[in-house]
């Protein structure tokens, strides 16, 4: 399965290419009047709660060479640039324990370009009201976990399950309003549904079985009401699913033109394996992160167990490759275990490490 190369423009170099078009860019950039850089923010002020965590902020960074990015820096120690893109940065900002609200200010800057600057204000932990929910998990499985919910009183209230990672990036506001687009988007598609048909009120037991294995996650909850209004505190109760039993296999991945060939040391193991731009590929933190994205994407489309195999495979990708690009192809072992209803059971998961092999189309 290939979700996510159609459209894909591969911009990823050889180290030494890299630097040697770096030097390109600044002579082209200063010989060539075309070239006036400028940098523009999706916002130029943020707010985030006392407790922190991942914001991702956008920019636009015209008239520079293609593959240009912004330098990002803090003033303050309590935020840290993460990551930088050519669109956007991800500034961890750590927990405000204090009585007193704080600012930092984030510059983002480009040679030739007039520097701009993000004001990032965070509240003091005084200052926040209490969280309105107990929450407790429980039974914590390779594919999910037990969790209760108890709010302090009879307020409406929204629950979720999202990986550390994505809410940590996005912070409350972000990951609430994302949440508010998901019910928004649903009641679009489906007439007579409202904002009461995704909203709880009192205690709440769930069980969630379509969890990746030996990953963060927060359960969450925070009060909404029918008109989609909330205070902007979350509730956070962090837990790690188990890792599934590992493997000794070993995949051997290659590529014959446009065919992924899959070649395992253990015949009896079950594994995936897809093909993905190398500019995609190079997006995630580690190898395990795709796979656990491919993962994602089969479980919801009622394809994982038809994506595993065993003993040796090939597949032909040639509808999706364009020549010249680069891309990966990626096997890893993975186990299903089948539970009621068809879900996944405990035990389903990653049972090796992420065998890849680089090539050009």
């Amino acid at each position: 399965m290939n979700y996510r190369i159609l459209n894909i423009l591969i911009v990823a170099l050889l180290f030494a290419g890299g630097v040697f078009s770096s030097c390109n860019d600044r002579i082209e950039a200063e010989d060539n009047p075309q070239y006036s850089p400028s940098i523009t923010l999706s916002s130029s002020i943020v707010t985030v709660a006392s407790i922190g965590g991942g914001q991702s902020v956008g920019y636009t960074l015209s008239g520079a060479p293609e593959g240009g990015k912004a330098k990002v820096t803090s003033d303050e120690d309590w935020v840290e640039v993460s990551s930088v893109t050519s669109s956007s940065a991800v500034l961890l900002i750590q927990e405000n324990t204090g009585n007193e609200d704080r600012t930092a200010t984030v510059t983002f800057s480009y040679d030739g370009a007039k520097n701009v600057y993000l004001v990032v204000m965070q509240n003091a932990a005084a200052r926040e009201e209490e969280s309105h929910f107990e929450i407790t998990v429980s039974n914590i499985t390779t594919v999910g976990a037990d969790v209760l919910v108890v709010p302090d009183s009879q307020i409406s209230w929204l629950y979720g399950i999202v990986t550390k990672d994505e809410y940590d990036a996005l912070g409350a506001k972000g990951y609430i309003d994302a949440r508010l687009k998901q019910i928004n988007d649903m009641i679009q598609i489906y007439p007579g549904v409202t904002f009461d048909n995704f909203l709880a009120v009192g205690e709440m037991k769930a069980v969630s079985y379509t969890l990746n294995d030996d990953t963060d996650y927060y359960a969450t909850a925070f009060d909404l009401t029918k008109d989609g209004k909330s205070s902007g505190t979350v509730a956070l109760k962090e837990f790690r699913t188990r890792a599934a039993v590992q493997s000794s296999c070993k995949i051997t991945v290659t590529m014959d033109g446009s065919v992924i060939r899959c070649i395992p040391s253990v015949n009896s193991d079950t594994y995936m394996c897809d093909v993905v731009a190398k500019e995609i590929w190079d997006e995630y933190r580690t190898p395990k992160a795709i796979a656990q994205d491919y993962v994602l994407v089969m479980k919801s489309q009622g394809y994982l167990a038809a994506s595993l195999h065993s003993g040796s495979y090939m597949e032909d990708h040639g509808n999706f490759l364009v020549r010249g690009k680069e891309y990966v192809a990626y096997a890893f072992g993975y186990r299903y275990v089948e539970g009621a209803n068809g879900s996944s059971a405990d035990g389903t998961g990653i049972t090796t490490d992420i065998f890849s092999y680089a090539f050009v189309y």
